[in-house]
């Protein structure tokens, strides 16, 4: 009765040996890269009858918004820069509707202990 426990628990002690060996490249996960690159795509809206997308997506590192048909064709593409794009809503089937931020500075620090601030502005813009 007692060899059959010890045959067992060397069996599970060997899988564990085994896996730990064996799987290694399976476990070691994606490169440290991966963590810190933009995604592909951020806010995608689907457009009420289904056949397009508009989204804000990255093309060689910028930021463009992009209304694509749902296969992937490029319909058309605005360069976003540096504004935020805080909203992407289809209006009707052919109508993108995007609110974006932008800011200013309004005043520098002197080196006198002077006030510096920001403005925010406000722009929508129709695709």
């Amino acid at each position: 009765m007692e060899l059959p426990r010890i045959f067992a628990c060397a069996a599970l002690a060997a899988s564990f040996v085994l896996a730990g060996t064996g799987g290694s490249a399976l476990a070691a996960g994606p490169p440290i890269e991966d963590y810190g690159k933009l995604p592909a795509a951020e806010q995608v809206k689907i457009s009420p009858d289904g056949t397009k997308l508009a989204y804000l997506g990255f093309v060689d590192n910028k930021r463009i918004i992009a209304v694509t048909r749902i296969g992937g064709q490029m319909i058309t593409g605005l360069n976003a820069g540096d504004q935020k794009v805080r909203q992407i809503e289809w209006l009707d089937d052919n109508h993108v509707l995007v609110l974006l931020t932008t800011w200013m500075e309004v005043a520098k620090d002197a080196g006198n202990g002077a006030y510096m601030g920001a403005r925010g502005n406000f722009e929508e813009a129709a695709i």
